[in-house]
């Protein structure tokens, strides 16, 4: 019913896409092979309307469409990575892709965790987590489970699969209300640092990083009190292909170089100072884009500065554009 009010409907020669027309002199496409769960494409721009055509090429690759109050016909790129739009939310801290690109997993905040299928042979999208309150999700880089940290009542989860019951890593951590979370790059350990989304951790004892070897299941906590005062938050939580851990958040960004020895002193370097800043690293931890912002320390204030780091030279600069 939202796009009723005339006959222009028809396929593809493939019978993947298929085109309606739209409000507005717009023309809706359809996709019925890929991200099943996602709104349509809308193609096209508000004008006069007077029977109004269109068709695609043979091979399915262009949107040809016009209407016959215009002196224009429009051509579209239909296979050109147009954005598409999931329903249904309010607000997501967090989302992975799984590594066979099957899956977007997704850490909508107040809900549970979803997984949503990229093409339609995997059926439909579905909650696979309980526990509400999602904050931070991962996915293991072989394929073999989901790393999520929760919120409100902070949890760090294991989920071999999704919709397996999983393996609860953390229960709970004084003066915390939500964990961040990493796979490191082999798939060999998990790892976690709290969170206080009201202000800072206090205590000293709780500004911690805590890492597990999945193989043998053991358990280090790290203290990371002697880098951190009562404002610490960490937001974002990156392994490097080197095993070191990039953490971000107030305070800005720090290299973290884990202890090889249990009970070992943490070191860290500071790789951009701030009042917050997030950083994202490439798959050859070569460079480090963060953006940050110097003046607040509030995480939802918008950040003023983006920079890329070049980590073999130490060198950076910043982007402008």
């Amino acid at each position: 019913p939202e796009y009723s009010g005339t006959t222009l409907t028809f396929f593809d020669r493939q019978g993947r896409r298929l085109n309606q027309a739209g409000p507005s002199g717009s023309h809706v496409l359809w996709d019925l092979e890929e991200f099943p769960d996602a709104h349509p494409l809308v193609l096209g721009r508000a004008g006069p309307i007077d029977r109004r055509h269109g068709n695609f090429d043979p091979g399915g690759r262009w949107l040809a469409t016009g209407n016959a109050a215009r002196t224009t016909i429009e051509f579209w790129p239909v296979a050109s990575p147009w954005r598409r739009v999931l329903p249904g939310f309010a607000a997501a801290s967090s989302l992975a892709f799984s590594p066979d690109s099957r899956w977007l997993l997704t850490c909508p905040v107040w809900q549970p965790a979803r997984r949503w299928p990229l093409t339609a042979r995997d059926g439909d999208a579905e909650a696979f987590a309980a526990e509400e309150g999602c904050h931070r999700i991962t996915a293991h880089p072989a394929g073999r489970g989901v790393l999520v940290g929760t919120m409100s009542e902070p949890k760090v989860l294991l989920y071999p699969s999704p919709g397996g019951a999983p393996q609860r890593l953390i229960e709970g951590w004084d003066g915390a209300t939500l964990f961040t979370v990493a796979f490191d790059h082999q798939g060999r350990r998990a790892a976690a640092v709290p969170g206080n989304a009201r202000g800072g951790i206090e205590a000293p004892e709780s500004r911690a990083l805590v890492t597990w070897d999945l193989a043998s299941g053991e358990k280090r906590t790290h203290s990371i009190a002697h880098l951190t005062d009562e404002s610490f938050f960490a937001w974002s939580l990156v392994f490097a292909p080197d095993g070191r851990l990039y953490v971000g958040g107030q305070g800005g960004v720090r290299r973290l170089n884990l202890p090889k020895e249990a009970g070992g002193i943490m070191s860290s370097e500071m790789i951009h100072a701030a009042g917050v800043a997030h950083p994202g690293l490439d798959r050859e931890g070569r460079q480090l884009i963060v953006c940050a912002n110097q003046k607040s320390r509030v995480l939802r204030d918008p950040h003023e500065e983006l920079l890329l780091f070049d980590l073999a030279s130490g060198t950076s600069r910043p982007i402008t554009t």
